[in-house]
């Protein structure tokens, strides 16, 4: 049930939040997990901000957010990232 929510948000909300992350909701989850691979650190910070706010319109708060860039980490708010991020 949950997927098919996210997938009905994704859907419903592309051209407010952007296609890329309707796009990443709909293409890179796995049961309650995601992952992506993009080009640049703004890119990245980018689609996390605009997931972020797409699943915010249906009440899910995405959260356990991890980078292998410090950069994406220092722009998300520790309540986002991953535990083992914030040491």
């Amino acid at each position: 049930m949950a997927n098919l929510a996210l997938r009905t948000l994704a859907t419903k909300y592309a051209d407010k939040w952007g296609q890329d992350a309707a796009d990443f909701i709909l293409g890179n989850f796995y049961m309650d997990d995601e992952l992506i691979s993009v080009a640049t650190d703004e890119e990245a910070v980018k689609l996390i901000q605009n997931t972020v706010k797409l699943c915010n319109e249906g009440g899910f708060k995405l959260h356990k957010f991890t980078s292998n860039s410090k950069k994406v980490l220092q722009c998300l708010p520790l309540d986002l990232r991953a535990d083992s991020c914030n040491n």
